[in-house]
């Protein structure tokens, strides 16, 4: 087992594995699907300089795209951001040594230092769902299926089969 001190590094790892030439899968070329789960802030944190929110979402929509060019399904998970939680506990042990500003999420806001943008908890809440936008209205109308987790809401680019629909 390999402890990582961030999940970043996860990514960076699995981009690195060679691909094994032997099928692991058994079957015919239809009966596979393939998929493609991002945790969204490892994403989010591979962006490098945005000069505004616009920019940022750019570079994070194509590493998503870039990641998942040879998927048929992506799913992207973001953070939910849970007051009284552990993680929030931890975040705000992380953030006490600087003073986090809130930024409202728009295509002009700007971005000067991405860390420090990143530093405040309602800046990363707005940001999920500006980003989770973003992506929806990239993908809508192309054949990747793609589903995005934010909060307590999951989107979707095509039409999926209700919870309900699984019970029967």
């Amino acid at each position: 087992m390999i402890m990582l001190g961030d999940k970043s590094q996860v990514v960076h790892l699995i981009q690195r594995m060679p691909l094994q030439n032997t099928a692991l899968v058994s079957g015919t070329p239809h009966e596979r699907y393939s998929v493609l789960i991002i945790d969204a802030m490892c994403a989010v944190n591979m962006v490098s300089k945005a000069q505004n929110a616009k920019s940022f979402s750019q570079q994070f929509i194509n590493i998503v795209a870039d990641m998942s060019s040879d998927y048929e399904e992506v799913r992207v998970v973001f953070d939910h951001y849970l007051s009284q939680s552990l993680k929030e506990a931890t975040r705000n042990k992380r953030t006490l040594k600087q003073n986090a500003i809130h930024y409202h999420v728009n295509d002009s806001t700007e971005i000067k230092n991405v860390k420090h943008f990143l530093a405040h908890i309602n800046t990363k809440c707005e940001l999920t769902k500006y980003l989770s936008d973003k992506l929806m209205k990239h993908y809508q109308g192309q054949e990747k299926k793609v589903l995005v987790m934010h909060h307590t809401t999951m989107e979707s680019n095509v039409h999926c089969m209700p919870l309900s629909a699984w019970k029967q």
